[in-house]
């Protein structure tokens, strides 16, 4: 049956609910690629009208539609953008909805007001000052943003700034969120290039203007230029009223880009990352959907930004540590550079110019960020799959409650994957604050049996990929302490998951009881020497917990022999771990440093 023409199939921004049908009230007009309002159940939820021929043609009874309630006076998303959505969420096999949380990655695609209030220090201070009150006001001197913003600015809750604003200790501030950009002027600072930049430039400065796809590479060392070089190709795309995406591995540490960017055109770019604050987010987001915002830096995830005059990417320094085997894998996978474009910009000719310090490359030219590409690889076996799952449904669960979750894929065994697992939760969601480090794995035989495979199998995961762990976030939080890299520091908490069993060995679980000591160990010395920056570090030693990878054993004749041991005769549940995991990674745990925790009913007096 074909549909009427008032009927819409509509993807909303929740991943626990697929497309579902609408109809369009009278006088509404509307196509695929519009943002609108729609009703599920009591709530009103935004989502944008997707093409018909994407989900099947399965239709729902025209008489049981419910009207779109609005639509969002914003421009609608593209056809080779909707193209680009469809790929990643069949390439990743991830919903639509997730996908498009990077697409419409602010609120200010759903807000029309071009104004905001945000709150700023009076200067007065009340007679009542509590620790909590008079903590925040010295962090947030001169500081000014939304209640939620200063909140976590001051590593305080809304509730305090709330009373601080009632208090008369902060007063509202009416400021226009919508107001011009500067634009970039593409001969402000233009440099004298030597013969072989010139070259360079001059070829993807003719690539630019010709409109079509071409890719390049620039090698060479650090110093040797390759920055100011292919700023003439930006510069170029700005000569004609094209927009610029620049993508950087890590937001955070950007700062002398930004600085040689404005010298060479007069103004900064127009960041995006998820340190903004709302109302830079709605004014960068506004720009960049407008096309007005002419160059635009951010992390990879900005490749999913609604760019209308895309015309030049640069992905610079997007290097990853990969051995032969896994690169081998990995060029494996990825289609032709001309036939991925097409898939996901068609009709938009771009360049794409990589720069790298390490090795030359001729064929890295891939926008597809290439940590997560190898991370899905690493991910194709099945046990994984079926965690990577389990995350994707609590995250759908979370986010249908209104919460905002995240899965990263990482292998603990190696450190580029380690490093880019770090980078991308931070460029994604923010400074990572707290730590749960729990990586293990285990082999069951007596220890003459032990062979170097298994051994190395434990330590790698258990001990290694720990430790790297925790040293990349530890290095991240030692930055922030020293004022070294953006963002602000309220103190870290780093929880590391032991064993019981490194306090207490059992037979025939050698390798794995002495990994688990290895980690209490660690424990104390990163306690030792990172506890003066306000980096709190402590070990959980869970006794026999019951979960989903071992509830099985209980039931056999070895799983019982272990239960009989058992102060109880009970095995544990996760729910059993919280309030301690709790405790430890909040601001009340302040005192508490390098404590190894026994959790196991106590299985180890």
């Amino acid at each position: 049956m074909n549909p009427p023409t008032n009927r819409v199939r509509v993807v909303l921004l929740t991943q626990a609910i697929g497309p579902l049908d609408y109809r369009l009230p009278a006088g509404m007009e509307a196509g695929p690629g519009c943002v609108v309002m729609v009703p599920l159940g009591p709530r009103k939820l935004p989502g944008v009208i997707w093409d018909d021929d994407v989900f099947g043609d399965e239709a729902v009874d025209a008489s049981k539609l419910r009207p779109v309630l609005e639509l969002v006076e914003c421009p609608p998303l593209g056809q080779g953008l909707r193209r680009l959505v469809n790929w990643v969420a069949d390439y990743y096999l991830t919903s639509h909805a997730a996908v498009l949380r990077m697409v419409l990655a602010s609120s200010a695609a759903f807000t029309v007001s071009g104004t905001i209030i945000e709150y700023r220090r009076t200067g007065f201070e009340p007679a009542r000052l509590t620790p909590q009150r008079a903590a925040a006001l010295d962090a947030l001197e001169g500081a000014q943003g939304l209640v939620r913003e200063l909140a976590a600015e001051a590593g305080v809750s809304d509730a305090v700034i709330r009373g601080l604003i009632k208090a008369g200790a902060f007063e509202p501030v009416t400021i226009s969120v919508d107001s011009p950009l500067p634009e970039p002027i593409a001969d402000f600072g233009a440099p004298k290039l030597n013969d072989a930049q010139m070259v360079a430039a001059d070829a993807m400065v003719t690539a630019v203007r010709s409109g079509g796809f071409d890719t390049f590479v620039l090698d060479g060392v650090t110093g040797s230029g390759k920055t100011e070089t292919y700023f003439e190709a930006v510069a170029e795309a700005i000569r004609l009223g094209k927009q610029v995406l620049v993508l950087l591995p890590e937001i955070a540490l950007t700062e002398n880009f930004l600085r040689r960017f404005e010298h060479r055109f007069g103004t900064p770019p127009v960041l995006w990352h998820s340190s903004l604050k709302q109302s830079e987010r709605r004014r960068a987001w506004r720009a960049i959907v407008s096309g007005d915002a002419q160059v635009v830096v951010g992390a990879r995830s900005a490749l999913f930004l609604p760019l209308p005059e895309l015309g030049l990417i640069i992905v610079d320094d997007a290097g990853l540590e990969m051995n032969g085997d896994e690169m081998n894998v990995f060029w494996s996978l990825i289609p032709e550079p001309k036939e991925r474009v097409d898939h996901l910009h068609p009709n938009v000719g771009f360049g794409i110019v990589e720069k790298r310090d390490d090795i030359a490359v001729s064929q890295f030219d891939q926008v597809v960020d290439l940590a997560h590409v190898l991370q899905q690889l690493r991910a194709r076996t099945g046990h994984l799959d079926a965690v990577r799952h389990a995350l994707e449904e609590l995250r759908a669960e979370l986010q249908s409650e209104g919460g905002d979750a995240h899965v990263v894929s990482l292998d603990v065994t190696t450190l580029g994957s380690i490093k880019s697992a770090v980078a991308h939760v931070e460029t994604e969601v923010g400074s990572i604050d707290i730590l749960v480090n729990n990586s293990g794995v285990s082999t069951t035989q007596r220890v003459q049996d032990v062979t170097e495979e298994e051994f190395d199998f434990t330590f790698n995961t258990n001990v290694k990929g720990s430790f790297f762990v925790a040293q990349e976030v530890g290095k991240r939080m030692l930055a922030r302490a020293k004022g070294a890299a953006p963002g602000t520091y309220t103190g870290g908490r780093i929880i590391n998951i032991a064993s019981v069993l490194g306090l207490k060995v059992l037979p025939q679980v050698a390798p794995y009881a002495m990994s688990k000591a290895a980690v209490i160990q660690m424990t104390k010395a990163l306690a030792l020497e990172w506890g003066r920056f306000g980096i709190n570090v402590n070990a959980i030693c869970p006794g026999y917990i019951s979960t989903e990878m071992n509830e099985h054993m209980w039931a056999t004749e070895q799983g019982q022999k272990l239960v009989s041991m058992l102060p109880r005769k009970r095995v544990g549940h996760p729910h059993d771990l919280d309030a301690l995991l709790v405790m430890l990674a909040s601001a009340e745990s302040s005192f508490i440093n390098g404590a190894i925790i026994s959790a196991d009913d106590g299985f180890v007096l």
